[in-house]
């Protein structure tokens, strides 16, 4: 993918600049969401998504720069998501949130079910390490640009 090519087609209001976007970057965005916020991860990724079209005229820079632009986005609907969900009881106070974790064991889970279980896995870490590893992973943020993300996001 161009990534200045589709920005420009993006930002010009051309539907299939943002459908690209959105193909390249969604599924990393729902990991994301699904690691370090509780909630419906592709509810909040659609949030983000909106957010991203609303202030896209705004955006400027390189495949890198949007990635931490569209990563800040996400940890802010999923912090007000925390918020919003902070405010109403628990259903079940006996439910510690927590997923099983199946073992991988060549032949034994489908790629989809290895994922499912690493995500289970990055759940159970502290807020901060969850945030820290899935943008080094999934966002694909190199350590100095997850440094300076964290540093102003955190």
């Amino acid at each position: 993918m161009d990534f200045d090519a589709v920005l420009l087609r993006a930002q010009s209001g051309t539907p299939d600049g943002l459908a690209d976007l959105w193909t390249t970057y969604h599924p990393m965005v729902v990991r994301y969401l699904s690691v370090r916020f509780s909630g419906d991860a592709e509810d909040l990724a659609s949030q983000v998504w909106i957010d991203v079209a609303r202030n896209l005229h705004r955006f400027q820079g390189e495949s890198d720069e949007f990635r931490s632009w569209l990563f800040t986005i996400a940890h802010h609907r999923g912090v007000d998501e925390l918020r919003r969900t902070a405010r109403r009881p628990k259903s079940s106070p006996l439910e510690d949130g927590s997923e099983p974790v199946a073992s991988f064991v060549e032949g034994h889970l489908t790629p989809s079910q290895a994922l499912d279980s690493a995500l289970a896995l990055l759940r159970r870490l502290p807020a901060d390490q969850a945030e820290a590893v899935g943008l080094r992973i999934i966002a694909d943020l190199d350590v100095s640009r997850l440094k300076l993300w964290l540093d102003e996001v955190l």
